[in-house]
């Protein structure tokens, strides 16, 4: 702590993360780069490398810089040359061991900087389901260095609450601001009709769901829900998005002889035209930050089916208020929620549940933040 924002409106606000990966941490630092920039800030969106779908939506307003390291932790010499070299007035970096090397930078001689860090996913559960030795030991680091960062944000209650508690950070120290995830851009796509033919007039209803092909989206119980679905009426399922687990859920998806009602056409460029008009919305997370497709899907006006799962859903349906809650992992629960959507039982969503979660109230708080404000 410590560093006093620079106040000359000339100095760049600096966004940092690995890539520009389909995530929804990537997103979010996109679309809060893009609204900074046209309240007339400068923007510097730096990452280790520009690899990922969300490089696409990085408008021209906002200056990326390319630090071609794959490795996060080997950006740590460029981190430290650009903030002697441009002396940003904030550095705001995203995902954990993006954080942890914005930290260590900020403490090299010649680098006092403001900098925040924060947090889009539920720590416990991201560290419980860890596979690489690297997860696994990132709480330590982030123990010794997020008390160190000038502010810490979480993206969630609950992602907040289960930091403070998992690295002894005093939950007081912790700033909460949703995620900046519904803009004109989503609205204005939700009016655009997709070019698939499963959205034709007469067609089945079509189950959407969407987020990166990731085990903690568990798409293979989705897919298991839905077949008990398809037993009972003719529908179809349509998850947008990339990831590594491709392989594994097109292998499951066979498994379960789900043929031509089950499509995986990757990343779109308008997933909310998608959402708009489908039948119903599905996540079904075994864990979350503050899901930004369920936000979005809320204000697509879909009737959305999600599982209760740490951290967000609860939270944004508000106990069950804006759409059905299951049990993570509860395959016949999901199931059993679809259908009742598919019946016409859902729950519409007004605009009072997503108005939470437009840019304008994100970034009015994360600008206070950053220039050094209040909370």
């Amino acid at each position: 702590m410590g560093n006093p924002p620079i106040e000359n409106k000339d100095h760049p606000i600096a966004l940092f993360m690995p890539n520009f990966a389909g995530g929804g941490a990537e997103r979010v630092m996109v679309n809060l780069a893009a609204k900074l920039a046209e309240r007339g800030h400068r923007v510097d969106l730096l990452v280790g490398e520009t690899k990922g779908p969300n490089f696409a939506l990085v408008p021209d307003s906002v200056n990326v810089v390319d630090f071609k390291k794959p490795r996060v932790l080997k950006a740590i010499p460029d981190l430290v040359r650009y903030i002697r070299e441009k002396k940003p007035r904030c550095v705001l970096s995203a995902l954990d061991h993006a954080n942890v090397v914005a930290v260590v930078a900020s403490r090299f001689p010649g680098c006092r900087v403001r900098t925040i860090v924060s947090e889009h996913n539920t720590l416990s559960m991201q560290t419980a389901n860890a596979v690489s030795f690297r997860t696994k030991v990132i709480p330590a680091f982030m123990a010794r260095t997020y008390p160190k960062a000038d502010a810490v944000v979480a993206c969630s209650t609950g992602v907040a609450d289960d930091l403070a508690h998992e690295i002894g950070l005093a939950r007081n120290r912790i700033t909460v601001i949703y995620n900046p995830t519904i803009s004109p851009r989503v609205l204005e796509g939700a009016k655009v009709a997709p070019n698939h033919p499963w959205f034709a007039a007469g067609e089945p209803p079509v189950i959407v769901a969407a987020g990166r092909l990731s085990d903690a989206k568990d798409f293979p119980t989705l897919l298991r829900a839905f077949k008990i679905v398809r037993a009972s009426t003719p529908a179809r399922l349509l998850i947008l998005g990339e990831g590594d687990k491709r392989a594994k859920i097109e292998a499951v998806a066979e498994e379960l002889q789900l043929g031509d009602d089950f499509s995986l056409p990757g990343f779109v460029d308008n997933p909310y035209g998608y959402f708009s008009h489908a039948a119903c919305y599905a996540l079904s997370s075994i864990r979350e930050g503050l899901p930004g497709g369920l936000i979005e899907a809320l204000a697509c006006g879909v009737p959305v089916v999600a599982t209760n799962c740490p951290s967000g859903p609860d939270e944004i349906l508000a106990q069950g208020k804006y759409g059905i809650l299951c049990p993570v992992g509860d395959t016949e629960a999901i199931a059993a929620g679809i259908l009742k959507v598919l019946r016409g039982e859902g729950i519409k969503p007004g605009p009072e549940s997503w108005a939470p979660y437009t840019d304008e109230a994100s970034v009015d708080r994360y600008e206070a933040l950053i220039l050094g404000g209040s909370k």
